[in-house]
């Protein structure tokens, strides 16, 4: 008999990437709609709205037997001028937000990338791209 509590499971590895498969930009979706409508009920439906028509979603994917398995972080990046991102509606799994997966699912490393580098909003992309992002289709 097990006395102790079993800590969850929790990848160890990570990556952030453009969404550029269909089920990854579904989870992304479905998470934001998760954080922004459930949890935070600050939109009714969706959260979409005019700049998710050109702009392009990052995704965090927790691996798994050394292949993607789940989307744990997403944010959009979208720029107003040529060389300027800017990065909105991040959202975080609620089992990712704290301590090492907070920063690999979604935290440090999409801000950075959203923000096209490591000095914040504005920055120049190629900070961090070397060119700006491909847009999902």
């Amino acid at each position: 008999m097990i006395l102790e509590p079993v800590t969850p499971f929790r990848p160890r590895e990570y990556a952030v990437k453009v969404a550029d498969q269909a089920w990854e930009q579904r989870a992304a979706a479905a998470l934001r709609r998760r954080v922004f409508c459930q949890e935070q009920g600050l939109f009714q439906d969706h959260d979409r709205d005019a700049l998710d028509q050109h702009a392009t979603t990052l995704v965090a994917l927790s691996y798994l037997a050394g292949g993607p398995d789940e989307v744990v972080g997403t944010v959009r990046i979208h720029s107003d001028r040529p060389g300027i991102w800017y990065g909105s509606r991040l959202a975080v799994a609620p089992g990712y937000r704290e301590g090492r997966e907070a920063s690999a699912a979604g935290g440090a490393s999409a801000r950075r990338k959203a923000r096209g580098g490591r000095h914040g909003r504005g920055t120049p992309c190629s900070a961090s791209w070397g060119r700006p992002p491909p847009r999902a289709a």
